[in-house]
């Protein structure tokens, strides 16, 4: 559990934007959000102030206010260094005359923003006016369905992601998309189990748009606040079906398909790396893609094009660290090139410290294995607000410790002893992040362990 939670946890997982992890002013992570704020465009009294503080009432996410339209759509940018998540609040009559005027300029620098890995959250009141904003961007054909509806309950499509164990009351201020006038391949959240949706989701190549129903104009609601920060911050955890009409190439991924090193002049076979890959293999929003070499497992890494997102390291052999020493500039270069840019590394490691010593060759790190006496293992306040919230880790021999006081500065530690000996922590490496998980899988599967993994994941 922990091995998966670590494998699909990044878009839950918040950078410290004070950090020495050298951002600059103009890179964010998944947890900043850029919100339009323009009272040209957006209902100050209501929904703009009730979604601001919706937003700001959860430490894990920074508001960024824009209060131009244009400036908004700048801003975004998610190949290079502008922001990954945009806010959209409900619309008054001017935006979309504003976008007619000037499509080619925000209405398709929008979509490329969303194509290019982004993530759209659009809230929405009953006039309609977002769903038409959403459908002359994307040339969607959504319409407003009548209110006449059975309860909000969750449906198929929320299962195995963010909002798997959500719960929505009815309530007047839900405005429902028509189910049947969804594009091809949404997937729908929440609803009446008719065609009364109240909440859903499409992949846009590497990006997704979310719908929520809620008008904020009402006031804040706590199970709807839930969904909108939880939609700000799912993306990573929630995998698109590559085999849809979103245009998607062989060479496309997203943070559902997993780059596996599983070249065994370097990965043990017998051990991490078979229990590992059963441990990938049992979640279906997972797709394990192996790579029998360590330089083409290299080389499909990359978090700005169109390769992999997310890499998985298992425990290494004693030839691991010659390979990346004989060929530094072309392996731990690239794979450090990786994480900056915005991709996810999730190393497990075993006792030997191999995994430790080539991570501080790649990252110029001093990890260090800390010897095996130690107490429990107990949740740090560092999982706060994260994937990992409400997980829990039994103590085995199986843990290779990592030193607390040999962490690189700003790493969160995730489940520890309470004192330097460490078991699960990640680190924010400019756009991107590094986990270790100190569970052996040469002992066997665990289930909180490969929870644990395909959570990071």
């Amino acid at each position: 559990w922990m091995l998966r939670t670590a494998l699909k946890c990044d878009n839950d997982a918040e950078a410290d934007k004070n950090t020495g992890s050298d951002k600059s002013k103009d890179e964010y992570t998944m947890s900043d959000v850029a919100v339009l704020m323009d009272w040209d465009y957006v209902d100050d009294e209501g929904d703009g102030a009730n979604i601001k503080g919706s937003i700001d009432s959860d430490a894990t996410l920074t508001a960024h206010e824009f209060d131009d339209l244009q400036e908004w759509v700048d801003a975004l940018d998610a190949k290079k260094d502008g922001f990954l998540v945009a806010l959209l609040p409900s619309l008054t009559d001017d935006a979309q005359d504003a976008l007619d005027d000037n499509k080619d300029k925000i209405g398709d620098d929008l979509k490329r923003f969303v194509e290019d890995g982004g993530v759209l959250v659009s809230a929405t009141d009953g006039s309609g006016k977002n769903h038409d904003f959403l459908n002359t961007v994307f040339n969607w054909e959504l319409s407003v369905k009548d209110s006449t509806a059975g309860a909000i309950t969750r449906q198929a499509g929320a299962d195995g992601t963010c909002f798997s164990n959500a719960t929505l009351m009815l309530n007047s201020s839900v405005t429902w998309t028509d189910r049947d006038d969804l594009p091809e391949d949404s997937v729908v959240l929440f609803s009446d189990g008719d065609r009364h949706v109240a909440a859903w989701r499409i992949a846009v190549k590497k990006g997704w748009v979310y719908m929520l129903a809620y008008d904020w104009s009402s006031g804040a609601d706590e199970d709807w606040d839930w969904m909108l920060r939880t939609a700000l911050k799912c993306d990573n955890d929630a995998e698109a079906d590559k085999n849809t009409g979103s245009d998607k190439s062989k060479d496309e991924y997203t943070m559902s398909d997993v780059a596996v090193l599983m070249d065994w002049d370097y990965v043990d076979d017998e051990g991490d790396g078979a229990n590992i890959k059963g441990s990938i293999d049992s979640d279906a929003t997972l797709t394990a893609h192996e790579f029998d070499d360590l330089q083409e497992w290299v080389d499909a890494l990359d978090a700005k094009k169109d390769g992999f997102l997310v890499a998985l390291l298992p425990s290494l052999t004693d030839d691991a660290q010659d390979a990346l020493d004989d060929n530094k500039d072309k392996i731990g270069d690239d794979l450090k090139r990786f994480v900056e840019d915005g991709g996810v590394l999730v190393s497990a490691t075993d006792g030997s410290g191999k995994n430790h010593d080539f991570l501080n060759t790649v990252f110029n790190w001093e990890l260090s294995v800390k010897d095996s006496t130690a107490g429990a293992i107990t949740r740090q306040a560092g999982a706060d607000g994260t994937c990992f919230s409400n997980a829990t880790l039994m103590l085995n021999s199986s843990v290779t410790w990592t030193d607390r006081d040999d962490l690189p500065e700003d790493s969160v530690v995730l489940f520890s002893d309470g004192d330097r000996h460490v078991a699960a922590w990640r680190i924010a490496v400019k756009k991107g992040w590094v986990y270790m998980l100190a569970y052996d899988w040469s002992s066997g599967a665990d289930e909180d362990w490969d929870w644990m993994l395909r959570t990071a994941l």
